[in-house]
């Protein structure tokens, strides 16, 4: 049934368009009603729908259990949960608010406009955050946060790891109590801050500048998420770069976890050697499960080329032999396919405190076409490989220059930041500057959590485009 419901889908949408991909699920009249373990009719239609979908297009399909009947899961999202190859598959999500997932993608979400790193402290259970960015013109911005920041409660309770999730991802409205770093010892002040989330979307792009060095200029673009509807935008900021000379690029993301692989494929453009650009070679190939390679194959005359991307010649291209990438564990996803797609091409020099995310793998959305329910999935479909067939990086890919940490003593932008400044010495060949400075003092734990600029669930996705 499922192969009849992507040729009806066909018929009438071209995937080189489309993205957030519409399937059609088992029909009303199959869904029939268990009266002995009371599931509701609606609860059978999207455990149903789960199922089909899954078994069609799921990466690694073969490995879902046959023992589990969707009659039989009154819970939806624990019966996708059971379904998922675990700890292989730490992405695939299920929603019952499509709207909203649809909307992340593009950026838009109820936000409070800053992005923060939880940590817990080493001697007991509390959990103390610092900020890592603030979005100008937002809730946090406005209200005086910034970079660097610290704090240790919210709405009066002390942050621990097991409260942690009520306090800051459960709300739209909170105050923070802000700490102050002592000796090494952090403690709450008596200056609070109240938030309170609304709805926007977020400019991909939070600061870019250009440096003059020694080796020429040197262009620098933070960049916190792949938006196709902004590609505009993006590509404006490398004409700049390239009207005002740009010889060397710095592309900050260490904080962005993924996005639309057509957006990555633009970067990407403007970024690797001219030819390989006007040549079109390869940037990354898709693989699929059997499932969706045969059905794609059998819709394009069996031409292995539709699992090919190849770089879009764009308006600007920078004519770079080398890119400067900074990275955290937070760069993820897309982030990385930018990583391994331009490695064949270039010199890809990562500079960073720790390993990239690991993900190696693409989504995407299907809700029902008849829209007879909200929900959504959002399962791997994919993996992706470079045009060498480099694809395994579960790992995350190691920075060639690494720091201590992230430098959350200086603003984004000055070139005594840690990650910059080693960048820009690395370009003027004295190599990497010196290790973080006053954060050496942190009692730092083991990270906990990161958020607050997009919904969590948001975080580490490659939305991926799919072949013709």
């Amino acid at each position: 049934m499922l192969r009849s419901s992507y040729s009806r889908f066909l018929h009438h949408f071209s995937w080189s368009l489309i993205v957030f991909i519409t399937l059609v699920s088992c029909q009303e009249d199959e869904v029939v009603k268990d009266d002995d373990n009371q599931i509701s009719e609606e609860t059978l239609l999207i455990n149903n729908f789960i199922w089909e979908n899954m078994d069609f297009a799921y990466l690694w399909n073969e490995y879902m259990p046959t023992n589990l009947n969707p009659n039989e899961e009154p819970d939806s999202k624990a019966y996708f949960e059971k379904l998922l190859y675990r700890p292989t598959d730490r992405w695939s999500l299920i929603t019952d608010n499509a709207q909203e997932l649809e909307e992340s993608f593009q950026g838009i979400s109820k936000t409070f406009g800053y992005k923060f790193q939880l940590y817990k402290f080493l001697e007991n259970d509390n959990v103390y955050g610092i900020i890592q960015y603030v979005i100008p013109g937002l809730p946090a911005a406005n209200a005086g946060l910034q970079r660097g920041d610290f704090f240790l409660e919210v709405d009066g309770t002390t942050l621990s790891t097991t409260n942690y999730i009520d306090l800051l991802f459960a709300q739209e409205q909170y105050t923070l109590t802000l700490g102050e770093l002592n000796n090494g010892s952090l403690s709450p002040t008596d200056q609070d801050v109240g938030l309170t989330a609304i709805k926007e979307q977020e400019n991909p792009i939070l600061y870019h500048n250009i440096y003059d060095t020694e080796a020429g200029k040197v262009g620098y673009i933070v960049y916190n998420q792949f938006i196709n509807s902004l590609e505009a935008e993006l590509v404006d900021q490398f004409s700049e770069f390239e009207n005002q000379g740009v010889e060397h690029l710095v592309l900050d993301l260490r904080y962005n976890p993924g996005g639309f692989s057509s957006t990555a494929t633009v970067l990407s453009s403007m970024i690797a050697p001219k030819t390989n650009v006007d040549n079109e070679d390869v940037f990354y190939q898709q693989v699929f499960n059997d499932n969706l390679r045969e059905f794609y194959l059998s819709q394009n005359n069996n031409n292995e080329e539709i699992f090919k991307t190849r770089f879009n010649p764009q308006s600007v291209n920078l004519t770079l032999d080398a890119v400067y990438i900074l990275v955290t564990s937070s760069t993820a996803s897309a982030s990385e396919l930018v990583i391994n797609g331009l490695k064949p091409y270039m010199d890809v020099v990562l500079i960073g405190s720790e390993n990239t995310s690991g993900k190696y793998t693409g989504s995407i959305m299907i809700t029902d076409s008849e829209e007879r329910h909200t929900w959504a999935i959002q399962p791997i479909i994919m993996k992706s490989a470079n045009a060498t067939g480099d694809s395994e990086y579960s790992n995350g890919f190691e920075p060639d220059f690494k720091l201590d940490f992230d430098d959350f003593s200086q603003p984004l932008g000055s070139p005594d930041e840690d990650f910059l400044e080693t960048a820009l010495s690395v370009i003027n060949g004295a190599g990497p500057a010196r290790i973080s400075r006053t954060w050496g003092q942190l009692p730092l734990g083991a990270p906990v959590a990161s958020g607050g600029a997009r919904p969590i669930e948001a975080d580490q996705r490659l939305i991926v485009t799919t072949p013709e």
